[in-house]
């Protein structure tokens, strides 16, 4: 994958997240969007990449498709 200071920037938001959750079963800190505990109905996923960002029911069609399998 490499070494550059937007991959170094990604990894210290990730390693801030789980340090977070390892403090207090929270994995939020300013460095990240507001991540709201999961849930079955809307099923927030965090997306990580220069951009973090939260989406709801992410990928739910190919999700639903497996239901019948």
């Amino acid at each position: 994958m490499g070494k550059s200071p937007d991959l170094d920037a990604i990894s210290h938001r990730v390693m801030d997240a789980w340090i977070a959750f390892a403090r207090t079963g929270n994995p939020n800190h300013e460095g990240i969007p507001k991540w709201l505990p999961y849930d079955v109905e809307k099923r927030p996923t965090m997306l990580i990449d220069h951009e973090f960002k939260v989406v709801e029911k992410f990928l739910d069609k190919e999700r639903v498709a497996w239901d019948d399998i």
